[in-house]
């Protein structure tokens, strides 16, 4: 199946393309995306997934953005389930040569708790006075009947 991977789909103007980057069950903990900017047309997701998580176990997925034809728009996306190590990669990596082309890292985003957390977070929908009591004042001042519940 690789080995099919960015040919041409008869009868249409779209590459096929594999993407074998996720692996293993979700885990619990921090998690932390790093953007991978410069790649070069021919790296596949799974070979994106290989190379980081042969050296960060907490790899979780890799994936290369393409347009709508499949075409790779020259950067990507690798999810770390441990921001620290999001951070090494980040520092270790950045300016690595990766099929002729030298790839610039940065953290995409703050870590985040993974979904186990978020459901278990006892302030749900209300850091910011989310949540039913949130709207029963919204629709007060709003003149909009409410219901008391």
């Amino acid at each position: 199946m690789e080995t099919g991977n960015g040919t041409p789909i008869p009868g249409t103007t779209r590459i096929w393309r594999l993407n074998l980057g996720k692996e293993g069950p979700q885990r619990s903990g921090i998690e932390a995306n790093v953007y991978v900017g410069d790649v070069a047309p021919s790296v596949t997701d799974f070979a994106l997934m290989q190379l980081f998580k042969a050296k960060y176990p907490s790899v979780r997925h890799a994936k290369v953005v393409c347009d709508d034809n499949g075409n790779p728009k020259g950067y990507a996306f690798v999810r770390f389930g441990s921001a620290q190590e999001s951070e090494r990669a980040v520092s270790e990596m950045d300016g690595f040569e990766l099929e002729g082309k030298k790839v610039h890292l940065n953290l995409a985003n703050r870590p985040k708790p993974s979904r186990g957390e978020r459901r278990n977070a006892s302030n749900y929908g209300s850091s910011r006075g989310g949540g039913v009591r949130g709207m029963q004042s919204l629709w007060a001042t709003s003149g909009i009947p409410t219901i008391a519940i």
